[in-house]
């Protein structure tokens, strides 16, 4: 896993988030936060304790995957809880574990998971049943119901062809439906082993397949099949809406094959210059690693590559290019995207169902030691909201005064709720520069239109920007534009009601 260092020192785009970020969960020994139900800890010591964090679409639910202390040999987890009040509730899965089919125990819990509204968590992993030890589960109420396994036929396909050695990129929508990625399916043609499907109840669809799907819009004739899933682990739908988004190679020349698909329609691809880009060339690679979003409404998706001719990185939120190497992190800002120091300018990329957004990563600072930031957009404003060396509130009284401070940010792991509230996994130094734990925390991003920071857009909120009409008082000025004027006025009115 790449991690990232966050800058100290920089100035805000705009006013900073009040409260410091708090931990939730962490690995520091003795710390009320250090507790998995059942009276076990995580893994203590620096080696990324928190592997993913997923909240579930209304936001009310949330899942994490990481490792468990096990002495010498730590163990795969997966635990539920609630995000308000914020705390666990059970151990869904475990390496060790019995899965609850056969006599078997599980051996292996893949990172990518899912949670649904109602608590439902769907994963995927290895068991110690030889020869059709991968299965695909979901779990209710400690109850766990299995999906699909290595070998199972598959209706959908007539019975002939058997699910894959490999399923992952396991995801959950509203109805309830389960969907992942099966690879090294048996029975089927060459060329025809991978597929993104779907399972919900007795129905199962195929979403797409290698060999067999040709995605549309296309910017070379002829289109092309897809050759693979770039990723197993990558397949993401939007829990509301059901629209699908994956990584894929083509099978068509290697300059053009690779590009990002929704529904089975290219929306970028190498080769292609991305319009309005202001690109001189066109992108040479898709970024890997869980590096694009989609949000649950559908609406918004976030992908991100490269331009190896010239070195460029890029984040796109849906058509448009929004990041890019060497291109300033916000307007009029000194402070540019860089990838001197690092081969990857962005390791961070996430957004909610308004298309407002996050990206994290590397600027040109001029300190090696301190030169990545986070920074959110929203209204056409951008904001710093996470800074290297900023104070962390550890014990949950609202006060950054416990010696420790942010270090180290794992990359994509941040995950945006829809109040604005984000949650991402970190290392945390005290004041000597000693490292004393990894932590899950939890940021309060700036609320769109909630200029006066209780929590919901109301009333008082568009008194307040009539009231600074003209100024340039920042907290008003809800676009970032450097004046209080109509648009402001508008910001208000359109998230009116929106909480925390």
């Amino acid at each position: 896993m790449k991690k990232f260092g966050l800058l100290c020192g920089l100035a805000a785009a705009s006013l900073a988030v009040a409260a410091p970020p708090k931990v939730v969960l962490s690995n520091i020994v003795g710390d009320p936060t250090n507790a998995i139900p059942g009276g076990t800890f995580w893994q203590a010591g620096d080696a990324d304790t928190f592997d993913t964090i997923r909240i579930s679409a209304d936001g009310s639910r949330f899942a994490i995957s990481g490792e468990q202390e096990n002495g010498a040999t730590d163990l795969d987890i997966v635990v539920l809880g609630t995000r308000v009040p914020f705390g666990l509730n059970a151990v869904v899965a475990r390496e060790g574990d019995p899965t609850g089919f056969l006599a078997e125990t599980w051996v292996l819990i893949r990172d990518a998971i899912a949670v649904g509204n109602d608590g439902t968590v769907a994963m995927a992993g290895d068991t110690n049943n030889v020869g059709t030890d991968d299965i695909v589960v979901s779990w209710f109420g400690g109850l766990p119901t299995l999906l699909g396994r290595e070998g199972d036929p598959i209706p959908a396909l007539g019975g002939t062809v058997f699910m894959g050695g490999a399923n992952n990129g396991v995801n959950i929508l509203n109805n309830g439906a389960v969907r992942w990625i099966s690879t090294g399916l048996t029975g089927a043609l060459p060329g025809q082993n991978q597929m993104a499907y779907e399972k919900n109840g007795a129905s199962d669809t195929v979403l797409a397949r290698s060999g067999i799907t040709v995605p549309t819009n296309q910017g070379f004739a002829p289109d092309q099949g897809i050759s693979t899933f770039n990723g197993a682990d990558r397949l993401l739908s939007a829990a509301q809406s059901g629209d699908f988004y994956y990584p894929v190679t083509l099978l068509g020349p290697s300059t053009s094959n690779v590009g990002y698909v929704l529904n089975n329609a290219m929306t970028v691809q190498e080769g292609v210059i991305p319009s309005g880009s202001g690109f001189a060339t066109a992108p040479t690679s898709m970024s890997s690693g869980p590096t694009h979003a989609l949000s649950s409404n559908g609406a918004y998706r976030i992908a991100r590559g490269t331009l190896l001719t010239s070195a460029i990185d890029f984040v796109m939120l849906n058509n448009e290019v929004v990041a890019a190497t060497d291109r300033p992190i916000s307007p009029g800002n000194p402070l540019s995207w860089d990838d001197t120091v690092y081969a990857a300018t962005f390791l961070h990329s996430t957004l909610n169902n308004y298309g407002e957004y996050a990206i994290g990563g590397l600027v040109n600072s001029g300190n090696p030691a301190q030169d990545a930031l986070v920074m959110f957009y929203a209204a056409g404003k951008a904001t710093q909201v996470l800074a290297e060396g900023e104070p962390i509130d550890v014990n949950g009284d609202g006060l950054a005064n416990d010696d420790a401070f942010l270090s180290i940010f794992d990359d994509d792991t941040m995950t945006v709720t829809d109040g604005n509230i984000a949650y991402l996994a970190v290392e945390m130094v005290n004041s000597s520069a000693t490292y004393i734990g990894d932590a899950v925390i939890e940021v309060y991003l700036p609320l769109t239109g909630d200029v006066d920071n209780s929590g919901e857009v109301d009333a008082a909120d568009i008194d307040y920007v009539i009231s600074q009409f003209g100024s340039a008082d920042p907290a008003a000025d809800c676009d970032g534009s450097g004046e209080v004027d109509a648009a402001d006025i508008d910001i208000v009115i359109a998230n009116f009601g929106r909480t925390r």
